[in-house]
């Protein structure tokens, strides 16, 4: 019988001391990963059941068609990090792994080394180990690192000894990788951390990282290097040395979207966050080219912002989401209109809604039908800079559709037909309807006598 089959390794584990029923459910838990992934935590590793040689652990592991292997918390007298490690690697479909909460020790942290080698990593997670304990052991570990090319997305957090050194070290390692996600919270840096992080990345965390103080320097260079970041989860941390206001004036041109500042600090001092410290954040918010949508800032938690401020920064918030949903809208719509869509949302989403007035006329209710993310049809006109086509006495029977269209449109919207500088004036147009429909009436009136 071959020795990796399941029914070879249901034999093995019974003989091992496993009851049928605990090697079947042992077995089906490797064969069949819920979604992909295989979890391998406290609650499997209770019980002496879950002692396991070597050689089971690789024979479960060649069986298993997990895409993405977690290990973390194995209690010391189980099985050692190293045995789980290395027969990971026997996972033929691997491409996401985890291990948290472990005691590598040094032959854990070299066969951890071996799998990053020998696997084609997306992504990979070391949080809570002892992984920068020994110098020459984290200098393998970020070697196999920088060449391991087909890696997206990784965390390495809140490890033990990872002090400023390894953490440069490491940031150096992995800077041509084609990283979109790096996290490095919980860590010791330097000034020269971010140097030299890879231009591919959009998204880094730093939350908590134990510094005194943010270099002023040092994220504040790296981000116009950093074309593709949009989120920085900087949780917990001090505002850039006192230098925050500079920090802000920084995003201008850049991509953020997210910038994490849930419990962060004012100053290197640790000063709560005010209204005048984050003035400059919400200046950078108001810009016409910011994207920034969420800075954890309209939460609960201990500061000293005002009612009024976390209003103002929960409404440019929303403000900004909005733009990148009709930003989003609009490349497409373009896509569908280059594929012969001319549907009336293709049309008003690619400013090109004057089509649908030639092709024929339009109802007043047709306006109100919404598309999938429950937007009108006449907002989405809005949002393309076309009202004043619509709001026409020739294109609309009468002030009253007019004014319940009008009731639909967002203020912020309004100002394309607010009468200044030489745009029309909705106010002035529904007047002179009202104006006609009276003069109409009485004409009608009139020739009835």
């Amino acid at each position: 019988m071959e020795k990796k089959s399941p029914v070879y390794v249901i034999r093995s584990l019974f003989e091992h001391g496993y009851s049928p029923s605990e090697a079947q459910e042992t077995v089906d838990l490797f064969q069949n990963p819920s979604d992909g992934e295989l979890l391998l935590d406290a609650v499997f590793f209770s019980g002496i059941h879950k002692t396991l040689s070597p050689e089971h652990i690789d024979a479960l592991m060649t069986l298993t068609p997990a895409t993405k292997i977690m290990i973390e918390g194995i209690p010391s007298p189980t099985a050692t990090a190293a045995q789980w490690i290395s027969g990971a690697e026997k996972a033929e479909k691997l491409t996401e792994f985890s291990v948290r909460n472990l005691s590598l020790r040094p032959e854990g942290c070299a066969d951890l080394s071996r799998l990053i080698g020998n696997k084609p990593l997306t992504k990979l997670e070391v949080s809570d180990t002892d992984i920068a304990k020994a110098f020459l052991v984290f200098s393998d570990f970020c070697s196999a690192l920088s060449k391991c090319e087909t890696l997206t997305s990784l965390t390495v957090s809140n490890n033990r000894g990872m002090f400023a050194p390894n953490t440069e070290k490491l940031a150096k390692a992995i800077k041509k990788l084609p990283l979109k996600e790096l996290d490095l919270s919980g860590q010791m840096y330097s000034i020269r951390t971010f140097d030299e992080l890879p231009a591919s990345l959009e998204s880094l965390g730093i939350r908590k990282m134990s510094f005194s103080h943010f270099p002023p320097a040092d994220l504040l260079d790296t981000l116009d290097r950093l074309p593709n970041l949009k989120s920085i989860d900087a949780e917990g941390c001090y505002l850039f040395n006192d230098h925050f206001d500079r920090f802000c004036g920084a995003l201008e041109g850049t991509k953020i979207e997210r910038l994490n500042l849930f419990r962060a600090k004012a100053s290197s001092k640790g000063d709560k966050l005010s209204d005048d410290s984050v003035a400059p954040l919400i200046a950078a918010m108001k810009r016409e080219d910011s994207l920034l949508k969420d800075t954890g800032l309209t939460k609960p938690f201990d500061h000293d912002l005002s009612p009024e401020t976390v209003k103002e920064i929960a409404y440019w918030e929303d403000f900004n989401a909005d733009k990148i949903e009709i930003s989003k809208n609009k490349a497409a719509m373009r896509d569908k209109y280059e594929n012969g869509d001319r549907s009336l949302f293709t049309l008003a989403g690619t400013g090109r809604f004057e089509e649908a007035f030639q092709r024929a006329p339009i109802a007043a209710d047709d306006f109100k039908q919404t598309d999938t993310a429950g937007k009108a049809l006449i907002v989405r006109i809005a949002e393309s800079n076309q009202l004043p086509l619509v709001f026409t006495p020739s294109r609309l029977k009468s002030a009253k559709e007019m004014g319940e269209l009008w009731a639909l449109v967002p203020d912020k919207f309004k100002s394309q037909m607010d009468g200044k500088d030489g745009r029309p004036s909705f106010v002035k147009i529904k007047q002179q309807m009202m104006l006609d429909a009276i003069k109409n009436a009485a004409v009608k009136k009139s020739a009835g006598r």
